[in-house]
């Protein structure tokens, strides 16, 4: 995959609470095992039709934009490891592939 970030602990994000416990857990992981951490929100695609008719870009845009509001929103979450290195990675595709 194209820009992908290769880290030893990922961690998929939604808004739901469980959601940041699982963070909250990936983080402090990452800290004990001296490794970094990949928080990734998966963006579906804008329509049901993407595969066969491709969305303006503005749209596209938006979306990631949306998705990296998701990740910003959860960084306090990570922030009682500071020894941890931190990435964050958006994906426009459908969150259950």
């Amino acid at each position: 995959m194209d820009g992908w970030i290769n880290s030893d602990i990922v961690d998929g994000i939604d808004d739901s609470r469980s959601s940041e416990n699982a963070l909250r857990w990936a983080a402090g992981e990452a800290a004990s095992h001296g490794t970094t951490l990949t928080i990734v929100r998966v963006v579906a695609p804008a329509l049901d039709i993407w595969p066969l008719w491709t969305p303006p870009a503005a749209v596209s845009d938006w979306r990631q934009n949306m998705g990296a509001r998701t990740i910003k929103s959860c960084d306090h979450l990570a922030e009682p490891q500071p020894d941890v290195g931190v990435h964050r990675a958006v994906v426009l595709d459908q969150p259950a592939r």
